[in-house]
């Protein structure tokens, strides 16, 4: 310990021991007991200089405590805004992700009522079509119908004729 920091406790005890040395050699007591004194004041300069240094370290031990729980609170709240922003990250991608999935699932929709009406027009024009070729032989079975019913009145008129004609004969 320094002579600042004990508050002059060497001075003191060397003063003490040479007045204690001082009034042992000259006899005077008064000298000694002054003596005696100064070596006192300097045991309790360095008592309060020894006291004073276990304060300082518990007040710096104190401050060190307090710091490293307000480090502790701050990494807890950095921790907590972590967690949260980590969370929020989460929600928002589930969201774009539940969001792309209904514009997908929109979209299919789209492309199947697409494809359900093209297939209904395909169908309608495959329908007209086999109405066409269904007209169409229709037609030509009532033509060859009508060929055959002429075909049939002609022969039935000539065998009429023929009938009359040889009767007219048999007369």
């Amino acid at each position: 310990m320094t002579d600042e920091r004990t508050g002059g406790a060497i001075t003191d005890r060397v003063t003490g021991k040479l007045k204690k040395a001082a009034g042992a050699v000259l006899g005077d007591e008064q000298l000694s007991a002054e003596g005696e004194l100064h070596e006192e004041r300097a045991d309790a300069k360095v008592e309060a200089a020894h006291v004073e240094a276990q304060a300082e370290q518990a007040d710096a031990e104190a401050e060190l405590a307090d710091r490293e729980a307000a480090l502790a609170t701050e990494e807890r709240e950095l921790a907590a805004a972590e967690q949260a922003d980590a969370r929020e990250q989460r929600l928002q991608r589930e969201e774009r992700d539940r969001k792309s999935r209904i514009a997908r699932e929109e979209a299919e929709r789209v492309r199947a009522v697409e494809r359900n009406a093209r297939a209904a027009d395909v169908a309608v024009v495959v329908d007209e079509a086999v109405a066409d070729v269904e007209r169409i032989d229709a037609e030509a079975d009532a033509a060859t119908l009508e060929a055959r019913a002429e075909a049939a009145r002609e022969r039935a008129e000539l065998l009429e004729q023929s009938a009359t004609g040889r009767k007219d004969d048999e007369r």
